[in-house]
């Protein structure tokens, strides 16, 4: 009974394996479609929903092809010419999202969506030829969370424009916008995540002080010069803000009153503040990645960070500091876990020691975004030291009495990425230097492997290339992270450069894990019921191949038959016996057949293999938040009704499975999610300060090696 059972549940597993877990290729089109074959990849995850990705497509014939195909979790068409959606473009097709970028696309008609009402969430028309926002046909899905207009030419944004939406992301980043004061009227209660990333602003304006309910914000690449009193007074479930790439010289002491219990990550990168805003950061009670680098500041007060008391990641490097006083960060030894710091100007000598003692005692990674020197400017035979490596015996001072007692640490090996030789740095004809870090942007990464063996996890990326169907990745690390089912946090594996794809690591071996590969925001706002779709996968257990497991089940049916066989023959010998004649003995006689002595073990010694081919989907702070909250937003896959009950968050994200790029672009450093016990990564950034200092350092990608921050 117990071998049928294991025959059943073997045949059970290999269907599985067949009809749930997600593969993609080519689309099998009816031979009249024949062309789309080389136009077109597919893909299907678990929830049988169907995922087409084309490029220079004609719309039309391809809306037609898809009649015949399953429910689509996804249609995205990348390069070609579709000036107009006519109305009905999309009749007769079952779609969740909807993505048509680089296409001219330059009007919608009213009816463009028709049958689509109430089952399109996500709609991304990024880099078309949109002039106004498309209000009447938009007005219509009444099911749409997520839009993205972003890199179109509108210019302005009317009373209304969204009337009727009810969105948690919008997106309408790189265009110079008027944005009217009810311009989000409608959207005062959903709107979680607001994208304005280089629209032209120079203060906030009016209808984003409306939004109650927005948790993440970013003002990256506009025009601010100054931060002033009760700016974001009304938001208070804001939980990111990122101001880099302004021209910000003054914070008053008030600019975030507000956000006192909410603000958990804030980006000030690459400004010009010459003093460091004490009085206004000292409220910011839940504040853990604050990233103040590339400023113009020469001292960092003792008593900078005292309302900080959770602060983990902090970064201070390309600003014109000669030293760091330890009293200015003790209170912070427990919670510290990533610290910026470098420059030309910096000095290692015995005032920097405790910097590399906190690297041994509390773990604490050091990194730069400078580079040539990337941390010390003198002495000048530490220039191309790396300063988490140092002993603390080699940083010395010269007026410092030599002491017979003075212990000498080894100096620990670490992680740390080289920097290539640098280039001659790239000005633009507006005076920007492009040698400052990129600014991240969320959605670029897309997970695509996980292979486990034992206790060690291999995870691979990718990323986009600008005119084809995947964006170039930015500089910007990425963090690879981890968490064991029953736990709330999740933990670092590695940091590294996003452009090697990969990253290895060590796990626990044989739990299941959940594992994401994130940016400096999402690592900060990572956790349980918040994770960024197509960037996280489940390890359940290590499962094989189908070709190994086939082999398997051969070998595991082989061993049944036999033992079946065994079972059968005994039995009836025993019935024979039992009903014959006591008769005289015979002698013993070897038995001439070979399968009574065949193991039933013959399946045996096929190794198991230990590749993870699972799905995968399409930031560690908790907070009673959907993870709609977290997410600055991406336009594939579609966002989906969060439903509980799902070791990750949303079942619909997990869902899909196998987006096979992510297509549109998050534009912030610091989009993070508020909460208690979680942790924080970090991001690089676009340079945009033209001051004389700026204009002499070039900083470098900020990484961090293993840390386990759970």
């Amino acid at each position: 009974m117990i071998s049928l059972w294991t025959a059943f549940w073997c045949c059970l597993l290999s269907w599985t394996l067949l009809h749930v877990v997600p593969c993609h290729g080519s689309c099998d089109w009816p031979p009249q479609y024949s062309d789309l074959q080389v136009q077109c990849v597919c893909g299907t995850g678990g929830n049988l929903r169907l995922t087409v990705q084309c490029s220079s497509v004609n719309l039309s014939k391809l809306v037609e092809a898809l009649q015949s195909k399953p429910p689509l979790d996804l249609l995205a068409v990348i390069n070609g010419t579709i000036p107009t959606l006519e109305d009905g473009s999309f009749s007769g097709l079952d779609v969740r999202g909807i993505q048509l970028s680089n296409v001219g696309l330059s009007a919608v008609t009213e009816n463009a969506f028709q049958g689509l009402e109430r089952t399109l969430s996500s709609l991304n028309l990024e880099l078309n030829e949109l002039r106004e926002v498309p209000s009447l046909p938009l007005k219509r899905l009444s099911n749409l969370k997520e839009l993205d207009l972003s890199r179109n030419r509108i210019t302005d944004i009317p009373d209304g424009a969204f009337n009727g939406l009810t969105l948690t992301t919008l997106k309408l980043a790189d265009n110079i916008l008027r944005i009217s004061d009810a311009a989000f009227r409608s959207l005062e209660s959903t709107l979680h995540n607001l994208n304005l990333k280089s629209t032209g602003q120079v203060k906030l304006p009016t209808a984003v002080k409306q939004l109650q309910e927005l948790s993440f914000l970013d003002l990256s690449q506009n025009k601010f010069s100054e931060l002033l009193p009760d700016d974001f007074g009304n938001l208070r479930q804001l939980t990111a803000l990122t101001l880099e790439r302004n021209m910000v010289s003054s914070v008053d002491p008030r600019a975030f009153n507000g956000l006192n219990g909410t603000l958990s990550s804030l980006s000030l990168l690459n400004n010009k503040i010459e003093e460091f805003p004490t009085q206004a950061v000292k409220g910011l009670q839940q504040l853990r990645v604050l990233d103040m680098g590339f400023n113009r500041m020469k001292t960092i007060p003792e008593d900078a960070f005292t309302g900080n008391p959770l602060l983990t990641l902090l970064a201070l490097d390309g600003n014109p500091l000669n030293t760091l006083s330890e009293s200015s960060f003790y209170h912070l030894n427990s919670t510290l876990r990533g610290l910026s710091v470098g420059g030309s100007t910096l000095v290692c000598d015995c005032k920097l020691r405790w910097i590399v003692e906190w690297v041994k005692k509390y773990d604490l990674q050091v990194t730069s975004r400078e580079r040539n020197p990337q941390f010390c400017g003198r002495p000048t035979q530490y220039r191309r030291r790396v300063l988490p490596q140092m002993a603390p015996s080699e940083l010395k001072c010269d007026d410092e009495a030599p002491s017979s007692s003075t212990t000498v640490l080894a100096s620990t090996t670490q992680n740390v990425q080289t920097q290539a030789p640098p280039q001659r740095p790239s000005v633009t004809a507006s005076g920007r230097d492009l040698r400052a870090p990129r600014t991240s942007s969320l959605d670029q990464l897309h997970l695509t492997e996980v292979l486990r063996r034992g206790s060690e996890l291999t995870v691979k990326w990718e990323g986009f290339r600008e005119d084809n169907l995947v964006r170039a990745r930015s500089a910007a690390p990425v963090h690879a992270m981890y968490r064991i089912f029953g736990e709330s946090h999740f933990k670092l594996g590695q940091t590294t450069n996003p452009n090697t794809g990969w990253a290895q690591f060590e796990v626990p071996d044989g739990k299941p894990l959940v594992v994401c590969v994130v940016d400096t925001a999402q690592a900060a706002t990572l956790s349980a019921t918040a994770v960024p779709r197509n960037q996280c996968n489940e390890v359940v257990a290590e499962n094989v191949s189908d070709s190994q497991l086939t082999k398997i089940i051969i070998g595991s049916s082989t061993g049944v038959c036999g033992m079946i066989i065994i079972a059968v023959t005994i039995f009836v010998c025993c019935s024979r016996r039992s009903g014959r004649k006591q008769a005289m003995p015979r002698p013993v006689m070897k038995s001439e057949h070979e399968w009574e002595t065949a193991s039933v073990y013959s399946g045996r010694s096929i190794p198991r293999a230990r590749a993870y081919h699972g799905s995968v989907n399409p930031s560690y702070l908790h907070d009673p938040r959907t993870p709609d909250d977290v997410q600055s937003f991406r336009s594939l896959p579609p966002a989906r009704a969060h439903r509980g009950g799902h070791m990750m968050g949303n079942r619909d994200i997990h869902s899909s499975q196998i987006a096979l790029s992510q297509l549109s672009g998050h534009h912030s450093f610091l989009g993070t999610y508020g909460g208690e016990n979680h942790h924080n990564g970090w991001g690089s950034h676009h340079w945009d300060n033209t001051d004389a200092y700026s204009d002499r350092h070039a900083p470098s990608r900020l990484s961090y090696g293993k840390d386990n921050f759970g």
